[in-house]
This record gives C-alpha cells, sequence and structure tokens, in this order.
C-alpha cells in the first residue's frame, strides 16, 4: 500500500530503469566499500567514515540524476539501453 509501484501505471520498461536505479547504488556501494578496505583511518574513525559516506552519497546523487536526465526517465529507449550495457559492464568489472 505504501509502494510508489502502481501496475497500471508501469511497464517493463520503467520498472528496468528503477532496477538501473538499485543497480547504480551497489555500485557506489561496492566503491565505499572499497575505499574503506582500504583506508588508515585516523583517531576519528566515525568522522573519516561520515566525511567518505558524504562525498560518495554527493556523487551517487549526481550520478543518478544524470541518469534520470539522459533517459529522460526512461522514455529515450536508445539511451536507457545504453546506460543498461554501462552499468551492467561496470558491475561486472567491479566483481573482480
Amino acid at each position: 500500500e505504501k509502494s510508489w509501484y502502481h501496475p497500471e501505471l508501469s511497464n517493463a520498461g520503467v520498472l528496468m530503469h528503477e532496477q538501473l536505479h538499485f543497480d547504480i547504488t551497489e555500485l557506489y556501494a561496492r566503491k565505499m566499500r572499497k575505499i574503506l578496505s582500504e583506508r588508515t583511518f585516523s583517531g576519528n574513525v566515525r568522522g573519516d567514515v561520515r566525511q567518505i559516506f558524504s562525498k560518495i552519497n554527493r556523487e551517487l546523487k549526481a550520478f543518478q540524476d544524470r541518469y534520470d536526465l539522459e533517459t529522460d526517465f526512461s522514455r529515450n529507449r536508445e539511451a536507457q539501453q545504453q546506460w543498461n550495457k554501462r552499468i551492467a559492464e561496470k558491475l561486472k568489472e567491479s566483481d573482480l
């Protein structure tokens, strides 16, 4: 009841677009985990992690906004397909 999803208003293209938002978020989660695993922390671990999180979150938001803009929220099918391919490749690369 609280979901934004309404089957009568959505189609497979819209759902694919939203799935890619999830996949993009996963890319940035991987990026953050990598940074954290390679980082040597000072005495203020909480502050350091907060700073990294804020930076990653800003980058994520900018990337998600660009995705929506370039795909016109899934209405530009050609751009959507290009993004699908691009993100799938990035997920595969970052999984190594």
